[in-house]
């Protein structure tokens, strides 16, 4: 079907150049310009075309040689001397139309020259089917009182812009105006893609071609005039590899964080481990210590236990002996007056003297030992104390170098003060001031950390809100394209019903609307909104169809009212014709109370009859005095009047009530002349009444006026009459009808024949108003119909509210732009002031003023002042030892003095036992006798008994006071041993509460390998602490071989965390905001104090100890990263950043496979495998308009898209690609997938390097490289080859093509030239005209290969403009052309226009008047006359 197409139908010139006025009419869109030089045909094409296509006015466009000797002014002032212009205002327009729908669109520029000033310009648009010259001026008309005639006027840009008001827009720039012709005409979709177009119809104009021109200028414009690929078109595959190279830059980044997070891991997890294992077993040896104690405390209570029934047993023998002694008593009472008693008594007493001295002497040897024992154990005091001193001194040697290491990180200023004022400490000396100072030091780095942070807070919420302004911005960028796509959809759309509506109104046969409607139409259409009602575009419609809709029902409304009168006259007439058939004899018209009366009575059988029925008319009657005596009786009311028989006429005055009617009296006028010479009476027989009674009637009335009475009854036979009074005169009628029965039989007949003739009239009238009114019915319905086909606009309006919803997004989104740059503005606002305030904040501080080295001072200062304070420990614990020392060195004086005291008794001792050991001797030589022997072995045996008895009590007394006091010291060091399980208890605790919190915190779990149930984590049941027992003891037993093979001290642990997690944080890390701080530090001593009150100084110490080994092995370092939000693990952030890591794989992946598979081979492949097919079409088409051509030499030409190959084995030849890319994907193999992908691959990464060598020289993006390297143009190359007839087929070389001669050069660059501007055209509006303009045409071509030409530019479809000197173009090969003599002779200043029409067939002269032309004109026709014979 052929497309309503825009062609050119006017080209108009007013006051410029020598134009006062000018209109060039195009016969179906072509014009031919002749005339000899200097005649201005090159003038006038050139100033239409291209500077009305576009409104560039530069000189080498003006003129066709490229040249810039021409200029805009000089066309409008012309030289001063000649024209005497020094301001001028000129237009030049183009009209276009659809032949199918007669829309008209004018495109036209303004433009204001004045001498030695720059020119004004302006650009309109006329859309609502107005034409200039027609229904529209570009300029005022006034009247010029000296010259007597009115001069033309040229509007200004304003006046203008308002006589086109909102009918079309004025534009007051070039690059608008050009917008504006290819929106309203052309529709291409980049105006780079329109001035492509305008630069290949100016290099087609050139006359004669250029010698510039050879095979490989042709080849890059035939390159060129193929359509590339649009930057929406390679939107899809340009945001692909934007997303890929984003994604890889996102996983490269993930996976270098993974690598240094998995480095700090890797450490931490030993740190992890060793904190572990170091927790479980201080959990494991405390729960020792406490099973260890409690073994203790049980075997003290056994002791106990034993002591105390030996105490028992010590009563029990003691009440044996007491009744023993009072037994020997009695006897020794007896025994006592002997001599030997006595001195048995003396031997006794000596003896016991003897084992007193030895027991005291035994005493004292013990309380010797003892103190000797008490020396030695204080000298090892002594010792052990010199020796924690010692230590001591070692560590506060080493902590004070701790410090002044950690004083140089972190910068403390009073440090060396300190140290020496430590260094040179006395007694009494505090470390407050130190600890104060370094802890205010503390407080300004950390209050400096705090804000520095801020700053980086700060930063990161300006770069936060940089981002989301970015992301603002590329919002509102994508939906100004998507709006400037709406707006471009909603013109085109606009258009459309334009052009819908032309054709609509082309199309209609009642619903045609006025001039002015349609433009209001057209008005409302271009100047619709969303906010519109549709129904205001359609009301001028709608106001048009109501008008014909009522003015065809008011139609149908009186044809069938009409219609409806007939039927009632149709029905009378039958009712009529049907009456009349009915009648035996025709009556004469009566009244509805007469026929009422006739009929009551012939009810009461009354002899009645009507006169005219009662008589019939002589022969002798003459047929008008017939006519004229019926009309007269008629008229007198005689005729239709009843006669009674004569027994009757009594009685009717008593019928009045009955009958309302006539009735003739007789009166018979024997002597007189009366009716009866005109009538025979002819009784009915039915009637009942006689001849004579109608006689009687008949004599009754005269038949002339009696003389002798005024007021006779007389019918005369020229109609005259008179009842009494009354006289008159009948109305002449054609002829009797009612007197006598053939006359009524006659009239019935003519009756029945009238009526059926008027039911004829009348059913043809009635068909011709059913065919009215089926008509006007039909009418109804294509008016219905018509209004039906109007163009709706649900298209526009859907266009519209998405043009608005996209215009609301942007306003949103505008809107959203502002807040985030206020945002930004108020971001970097809050970011200065946080840094002036860290500025403040930081005089006096030597330490840089980043969140980084002030974390790290911070830590060091925290490891300054935990040092500081191991410093105050180790310095109490030195003076405490230093103190104890003191004290045991004075203890041990004073032992070795006791020591000296006791020895010194022992040594009395030992004389006072010599002495009584020589007593005893004397005396037992005395009692050396027999009876002696005899009373002395009695009295020995009462006495030895009575001794041995109190020393057996003494002795039993004595062991039991030992055991006694064994049980009180039992029983003391239970009480010991019960506060020291308290104490070990409380200890084995806080283990407890020390690795059940290292438990909670759950790093464990990487460290482990193996299941471990889970403890509760609110309070333990006892089952739940022997689980959490026994997890320490098998993770000891799990560990002890690594850990004791890595032969680490925590320290070390400690560093390498520190170091690993320094560097990695600093390099790679900075985002999460990682820290490594201390947690877990043990400060409940609550209720253990009491217990190490009641311990000696050294236990204490040891005890203290044990506490501060629990405090400090119960702190670790813990590691939290900054991630999603959250604070939290390395682990789980290793863990996350490995699923990330794998999701971002598998998106890469997917993004490659959507690069080559959806993009490539679906999106842009698709665009670029029709883009080869149209082009390899394209190039057939070519060839067989080249073979079409039958040039005069023979010479054909052919031309060929030659596919090239690969640059590297990695791609593909163009042929094998374009095969791959016309496959379906779908069924591609996956080699077949991958050789492409690979080919695709090849070619973006060779694109990358090129941006990444080329971007700082030449500054071309990605996007335009990927353009450049998916060119399909250049996968190919142009070859023209050329056969002279018997020749072989060559190739067309720039050497050979010199060799052509003139006109075989044109023709070997016409064809591909004509070809290009067809291709260009395709990428256009599918109603785009097709414009082209030759300078010169066809110069230097022969006769037979200008027809050729011809043809070939009618082929193509081409609107031109050609100029030339020689051509008419009167060829048959030419279906219609509009040809316009341009005659200025003698260079004069003005231009005469002779116009001639070529048909076809015939080339006529528009103007015969133009006598002066006619031998002219003669001589072209006779020229014609062989062109019309064939």
């Amino acid at each position: 079907m052929e497309t309503n197409r825009w062609q050119l139908s006017r080209a108009g010139l007013v006051n410029f150049w020598y134009y006062d006025e000018e209109a060039f009419e195009f016969a179906d869109g072509k014009l031919l310009l002749r005339g000899t030089n200097g005649s201005g045909k090159s003038v006038t094409m050139q100033s239409l075309i291209p500077v009305v296509l576009d409104g560039k006015k530069s000189p080498d466009r003006l003129d066709p040689f490229g040249s810039k000797a021409r200029r805009m002014e000089d066309y409008l002032l012309g030289e001063k001397e000649v024209t005497g212009y020094d301001e001028r205002t000129g237009y030049l327009y183009l009209e276009f139309m659809k032949p199918m729908s007669s829309q008209y669109l004018t495109i036209g520029i303004g433009l204001k020259a004045k001498r030695n000033a720059s020119m004004d310009f302006w650009g309109f648009s006329i859309q609502d089917n107005r034409r200039v010259g027609i229904d529209f001026s570009l300029y005022n008309k006034e009247y010029n009182a000296e010259l007597q005639k009115d001069d033309r006027i040229p509007l200004g840009k304003r006046e203008l812009e308002k006589r086109i008001g909102a009918g079309g827009r004025v534009v007051f720039s070039q690059g608008e105006y050009a917008e504006m012709v290819n929106k309203l005409l052309f529709g291409f979709q980049s105006p780079e893609a329109y001035e492509d177009l305008i630069k290949l119809l100016i290099q087609l104009r050139s006359p004669k071609l250029s010698k510039d021109f050879k095979p490989t200028v042709i080849y890059n414009i035939l390159e060129h005039a193929l359509p590339g690929l649009s930057d929406e078109e390679l939107r899809p595959l340009s945001d692909a590899i934007e997303s890929m190279d984003r994604t890889k830059l996102q996983l490269e980044h993930l996976e270098r964080d993974h690598k240094s997070l998995a480095r700090i891991v890797r450490e931490y997890t030993a740190y992890n481990r060793y904190i572990w294992y170091d927790k479980a077993k201080g959990l494991t040896e405390a729960l020792a210590e406490v099973q260890k104690t409690e073994h203790r405390k049980a075997q003290f209570t056994q002791n106990v236990t034993d002591e105390q029934a030996k105490l028992e047993e010590f009563a029990n023998h003691i009440h044996v002996l007491q009744a023993e002694e009072q037994q020997l008593h009695y006897e020794h009472e007896q025994l006592r007056d002997h001599d030997l008693m006595r001195a048995a008594k003396e031997k006794v007493k000596l003896e016991a003297d003897k084992q007193e001295q030895i027991r005291r002497g035994k005493e004292k040897q013990q309380a010797r030992d003892g103190k000797r024992q008490q020396m030695a154990q204080l000298r090892r005091v002594i010792d052990d104390c010199e020796l924690k001193i010692r230590e001591a001194d070692k560590e506060i040697t080493d902590l004070l170098e701790s410090l002044e290491q950690e004083s140089s990180e972190n910068e403390f200023p009073a440090h060396e003060v300190a140290r020496g004022e430590f260094e040179r400490a006395r007694a009494g000396y505090s470390m407050e001031l130190w600890q104060k100072e370094a802890s205010d030091y503390r407080n300004r780095v950390q209050q400096s950390l705090e804000q520095a942070q801020k700053v980086s807070a700060a930063v990161r919420v300006k770069q936060e809100a940089e981002q989301e302004l970015g992301e603002a911005r590329k919002q509102v960028d994508e939906l100004v394209f998507t709006k400037q796509k709406w707006e471009r959809v909603v013109e085109e759309e606009k258009e459309r019903l334009i052009s819908s509506f032309h054709e609509w109104q082309g199309g209609v046969q009642l619903l045609r609307l006025q001039p002015d409607s349609v433009r209001e139409v057209i008005h409302r259409v271009s100047h619709f909104e969303e906010n519109h009602r549709y129904d205001d575009v359609r009301e001028p419609v709608m106001k048009a169809n109501e008008q014909v809709r009522q003015t065809l029902r008011d139609k149908l409304g009186d044809v069938q009212r009409e219609q409806q009168e007939k039927h009632k006259q149709r029905s009378q007439i039958v009712a009529l014709h049907k009456t009349w058939r009915e009648k035996k004899d025709p009556e004469p018209p009566r009244n509805e109370q007469i026929e009422q009366a006739r009929q009551w009575l012939q009810s009461e059988q009354i002899p009645h009859i009507p006169l005219y029925a009662a008589v019939e008319f002589r022969e002798e009657v003459t047929p008008a005095m017939r006519a004229q005596i019926e009309s007269a009786l008629t008229e007198a009311g005689l005729l239709d009047a009843l006669i009674v028989s004569e027994s009757h006429v009594q009685k009717i005055a008593s019928w009045s009530e009955q009958v309302k009617d006539r009735i003739i009296l007789p009166d018979p006028q024997l002597f007189s002349h009366t009716i009866m010479e005109w009538f025979v009476a002819t009784p009915a027989e039915e009637s009942g009444v006689g001849k004579a009674e109608i006689e009687a009637v008949l004599q009754t009335i005269l038949c002339q006026p009696d003389q002798q009475r005024a007021a006779s009854t007389f019918i005369s036979e020229n109609g005259r009459f008179g009842l009494g009074v009354l006289l008159g005169n009948a109305p002449v009628i054609e002829k009797s009808v009612y007197v006598g029965r053939e006359a009524r039989r006659r009239y019935r007949e003519e009756q029945l024949t009238l009526l059926e003739k008027q039911l004829d009239e009348i059913d043809q009238e009635i068909a011709f108003f059913a065919q009215l009114i089926e008509e006007t019915q039909a009418n109804l319905r294509i008016l219905a119909e018509e209004l039906g086909q109007l163009p709706k606009g649900d298209d526009l309006i859907t266009s519209l509210q998405s043009l608005t919803q996209t215009t609301q997004k942007l306003e949103i989104w505008e809107e959203q732009v502002q807040l985030r740059n206020e945002k930004v503005r108020k971001a970097l606002e809050q970011l200065l002031r946080e840094r002036d305030i860290l500025k403040q904040m930081g005089q006096g501080l030597t330490i840089p003023m980043e969140e980084e080295s002030l974390r790290h001072a911070v830590r060091s200062i925290q490891y300054y002042l935990e040092d500081l304070r191991k410093l105050e420990v180790a310095y109490r614990d030195k003076v405490n030892l230093q103190h104890r020392l003191r004290e045991t060195e004075q203890s041990l004086a004073i032992a070795t003095d006791e020591y000296d005291v006791l020895k010194g008794e022992e040594n009395t001792i030992i004389r006072e036992r010599e002495r009584l050991e020589k007593a005893l001797e004397s005396i037992e030589r005395l009692l050396a006798s027999d009876d002696a022997q005899e009373i002395q072995q009695k009295i020995r045996y009462c006495a030895e008994r009575l001794t041995q008895i109190p020393q057996e009590l003494q002795m039993i007394q004595h062991t039991k006071g030992q055991t006694e006091a064994s049980v009180r010291e039992l029983q003391m060091k239970q009480r010991e041993v019960d506060s020291l399980l308290k104490q070990k208890t409380d200890l084995l605790e806080a283990w407890r509460k020390v690795f059940h919190e290292e438990y909670l915190l759950g790093l464990w779990r990487y460290t482990l390998d193996q299941q471990t149930e889970e403890i509760p984590q609110a309070e333990e049941t006892e089952l739940e602490v022997l689980k959490l027992d026994q997890l320490a003891i098998r993770s000891v037993k799990t560990l002890a071989p690594a850990i004791q093979a890595a032969n680490r001290e925590r320290e070390s642990y400690n560093n390498r965390v520190q170091n690993v997690f320094d560097t990695e944080r600093q390099v790679h890390l900075l985002e999460y905001q990682a820290s490594l701080d201390y947690t877990l530090a043990y400060t409940d001593r609550d209720g253990n104090q009491e217990a190490m009150e009641s311990v000696e100084v050294l236990e204490t110490t040891e005890w203290s100890r044990e506490w501060e080994d629990l405090k400090a092995r119960a702190k670790r370092r813990i590691i939290v990263l900054e991630y999603e939000g959250k604070r939290t693990h390395p682990y789980v952030v290793l863990d996350k950043l490995g699923q990330e890591i794998e999701l971002q794989r598998i998106l890469l992946t997917t993004e490659d496979r959507k690069i080559f598979e959806e993009v490539i081979l679906q999106s842009v492949g698709r665009v670029i495998k029709h883009r080869i097919a149209r082009a390899e079409k394209w190039v057939e088409r070519m060839n067989e308009l080249m073979q079409q051509r039958d040039s005069s030499s023979g010479l054909t030409f052919s031309l060929k898209w030659v596919p090239l190959v690969a640059d590297d084995e990695t791609q593909l030849d163009t042929r094998d690609l374009v095969d791959y890319l016309r496959r379906d994907p779908k069924l591609m193999r996956d080699q077949d997938i991958e050789r492409i992908t690979t080919h695709f691959r090849s070619r973006i990464e060779k694109a990358k390097q090129e941006v990444a060598i080329q971007r700082e020289a030449s500054g071309e993006t990605l996007h335009q490289v990927m353009k450049r390297i998916l060119d399909y143009r250049q996968w190919f190359s142009f070859k023209l080859w050329y056969r002279r007839e018997g020749e072989p087929t060559k190739e067309l070389t720039d050497r050979h093509f010199f060799q052509f001669s003139g006109g075989e050069k044109a023709m070997a660059m016409y064809i591909p030239l004509f070809s290009a501007v067809f291709s260009r055209y395709q990428e256009a509006d599918k109603f785009s005209p097709r414009v082209i303009s030759l300078d010169e045409a066809f110069a230097g071509v022969d006769e037979n290969n200008i027809r050729d030409m011809f043809e070939l530019v009618e082929q193509l479809g081409f609107n031109y403009i050609m100029n030339s000197q020689a051509l008419w173009g009167d060829y048959h090969s030419v279906s219609h052309l509009a040809i316009c003599e341009l005659i200025r002779p003698k260079n004069a200043d003005y231009v005469t226009v002779a116009r001639y029409r070529w048909d076809g067939h015939t080339l006529r002269m528009l103007h015969p008047e133009w006598t002066e032309l006619q031998p002219e004109y003669d001589e072209v026709a006779a020229s014609m006359e062989w062109d019309q014979g064939e």
